[in-house]
């Protein structure tokens, strides 16, 4: 029994309410929660350590996954949890590393658009 908003298709969660689709999106209040670390002062601006950090841990863990590639790979290679782990943790950093790339662009574009204004 879907509703005629398309909020909801009439499923019902464990809890009991109707599941809201819109909550499942890629939006959120405060997106410099994902781009910012808990210990930073501003919260509203990249900081660049913490772009640095991003940016080595993906380093880190792209290159033992290419490691680990190309000393066992084999038609089992996802059959075994730690190869599932690693890909899971490779498939992580690469979406840290692109929200931070993209508050980058956007921070940097914001500038620009102020900077031709004045």
């Amino acid at each position: 029994m879907a509703e005629s908003g398309g909020e909801s298709l009439g499923m019902r969660m464990p809890c009991g309410g109707p599941v809201n689709w819109s909550k499942f999106g890629l939006n959120h209040d405060q997106p410099s929660d994902f781009t910012s670390s808990q210990w930073q002062r501003r919260k509203t601006k990249l900081q660049w350590p913490y772009a640095v950090y991003r940016l080595l841990m993906f380093g880190f863990v792209f290159g033992n996954y290419v490691a680990n590639m190309t000393n066992y790979v084999d038609k089992y290679f996802l059959i075994y949890l730690t190869n599932q782990g690693i890909t899971l943790l490779l498939t992580s950093e690469i979406l840290n590393m692109s929200v931070v790339i993209r508050e980058v662009v956007i921070q940097k574009w914001k500038k620009s658009q102020h900077l031709q204004r004045k």
